[in-house]
């Protein structure tokens, strides 16, 4: 009968024992399970910084592409401008070079 006691005991104890080890599992599963939520979380929210960050990047690429076509309309009508100076230059001093003579 002690023999069983003792079988009966060492059992509960290994019994006693398992549960533990399941209970410590089942809570290291559980902050895994949390982790994985925050991880996946932030993950999502990089997600969208990211695509708020590309989007802006693209709004400014675009502002900047019209900015070189302005200048560059700007350096053609300069140029027609400079052109035009020119050729009423010459054109005065021919007149002015033609009346003298």
């Amino acid at each position: 009968m002690e023999i069983l006691f003792k079988k009966d005991e060492f059992l509960a104890q290994q019994l006693l024992k398992r549960d533990q080890e399941l209970f410590e599992f089942k809570h290291a599963l559980d902050q895994e399970k949390s982790l994985r939520r925050e991880y996946l979380l932030q993950s999502e929210n990089l997600k969208i910084q990211l695509t708020e960050k590309s989007d802006d990047l693209l709004e400014k690429e675009k502002e900047i592409k019209s900015l070189y076509i302005l200048i560059e309309d700007l350096k053609q009508k300069n140029k027609k401008e400079e052109d035009d100076i020119i050729v009423e230059y010459f054109a005065e001093k021919t007149k002015s070079k033609e009346s003298r003579d």
